[in-house]
């Protein structure tokens, strides 16, 4: 059978920690340990939803942090 869908700490449902994630990206390079920090969330949650904001072509990882795609919606 399928595999479980992640299901994030405190039990807050993935889509909306994927749009928290994604509402904290901005213009300015942020990193992982940032947008962890300001959000209290697991650093390897971070990690997991912004390769996931990434693949939906909604997050870019620069060389200085995560932004924004130009043009996606938060």
């Amino acid at each position: 059978g399928e595999a479980d869908p992640f299901e994030p700490e405190r039990g807050r449902p993935r889509d909306d920690l994927l749009e928290t994630v994604g509402g904290a990206l901005g213009a300015n390079a942020r990193s992982e340990r940032s947008i962890a920090a300001a959000l209290d969330l697991p650093r390897t949650t971070v990690q997991r939803l912004l390769k996931d904001l990434e693949r939906d072509g909604r997050a870019r990882r620069g060389s200085e942090g995560w932004i924004r795609e130009p043009g996606a919606v938060a």
